[in-house]
């Protein structure tokens, strides 16, 4: 199954569109947006602080 990173957050998903949604918002917002973040495919490495951005750091 292909799967498509945003460029920024580097969370990934399963359709191009998805990810270009997110890539777009969190360049425009330097932030996640919650309802797109969560279709993420890999949202266990956000949750476990394992992706390398400061958005997914608790402080």
């Amino acid at each position: 199954m292909p799967e498509f990173e945003c460029k920024v957050c580097k969370l990934k998903y399963q359709d191009k569109v998805t990810a270009e949604q997110c890539q777009k918002w969190c360049s425009t917002h330097s932030s996640c947006n919650f309802h797109i973040a969560s279709q993420a495919i890999n949202k266990q490495a956000m949750e476990a602080g394992e992706l390398n951005d400061a958005r997914f750091k608790s402080s």
